[in-house]
């Protein structure tokens, strides 16, 4: 019955479940909004694979991707922000009910009573359900370690050896440069005393010798 309705979406060469409608869904609208879809959460399809120029774009509609909403849900949940509208039927694997049976006799002096009224009502057990959320959780470390793989399989080195010469390179050798100049200004001003003095020593002696002479 799916096959023949407009909402019937499935994934690349998957057969149609609510879960691979949904994830057909879900790529759509990452492609009206960022052109892209991540590869990392859907198998290969007709979307262009997220880039890491298109991360901006993902984090400023993080919350519409992250939610859903109905349009039978207006009046009775507050909405306190839009999400995706995704209308994908339930085929027979991904909804289950969990039923449970209570019987009671009707009991005698009710109205209407005879042996070919059955009475029935169907409730729900809880007023509540749970509703579980799965995203995959990549924290920084995680992703450094992933930088440092990478540097190593593609450079020979791991990530500290980057950061060490790059460490070296721009602030090592400008710190040596440095001191090497202030070293050089520091002999350049001793030679140049030096010979000052040498030279005040020698007018000095030169003096000595006149008043002698002079004597």
């Amino acid at each position: 019955d799916e096959l023949g309705t407009m909402f019937f979406k499935s994934l690349a060469n998957h057969k149609y479940m609510w879960e691979n409608c949904v994830a057909e869904c879900q790529q759509e609208y990452m492609e009206l909004y960022c052109n892209c879809s991540l590869d990392l959460f859907y198998p290969p399809g007709r979307f262009r694979s997220c880039l890491l120029s298109d991360l901006p774009c993902l984090y400023r509609h993080e919350a519409l991707l992250r939610a859903f909403e109905n349009n039978e849900e207006a009046q009775y949940v507050l909405k306190t922000g839009h999400g995706m509208h995704c209308p994908c039927h339930f085929n027979c694997m991904s909804l289950e009910y969990f039923p449970d049976f209570f019987t009671q006799h009707i009991p005698n002096g009710s109205d209407d009573l005879n042996n070919t009224r059955i009475e029935m009502a169907a409730y729900f057990r809880q007023h509540t359900m749970q509703v579980y959320e799965t995203s995959a959780v990549y924290p920084f470390v995680d992703l450094i370690a992933s930088f440092g793989g990478l540097a190593g399989l593609f450079f020979g080195c791991s990530l500290i050896g980057i950061t060490e010469i790059v460490y070296f390179f721009f602030f090592d050798v400008p710190k040596r440069g440095a001191h090497s100049l202030r070293s050089a200004n520091r002999s350049n001003l001793k030679r140049q005393s030096l010979q000052a003095k040498r030279i005040i020593v020698k007018q000095y002696s030169k003096a000595e010798l006149i008043l002698r002479d002079n004597i």
